[in-house]
């Protein structure tokens, strides 16, 4: 049986949000996932900053963000 359950450690031990059907002293295999950490106010700022400053599209370009839907789907019938 595999089940995935919620578990916070704490002073060396895992201890597990919700209950388990396990007997005392029964083996069970861990695997262990931390989630990434979430975006600062900040650091979403920066990447903002960072996109409203890129190039804008060059009228002279053949390949712009403008072309994009074209690009993906062809032209309209």
């Amino acid at each position: 049986m595999v089940r995935q359950v919620e578990a916070i450690y704490e002073n060396g031990a895992l201890r597990l949000l919700e209950p388990v059907d396990l007997k005392n002293g029964e083996h069970v295999s861990v695997s262990i996932a931390v989630p990434p950490p979430s975006p600062s106010a900040e650091s979403v700022h920066e990447i903002l900053t960072r996109i409203s400053e890129q190039a804008e599209c060059d009228p002279n370009d053949h390949f712009s963000g403008e072309d994009h839907d074209k690009v993906l789907y062809g032209e309209p019938d």
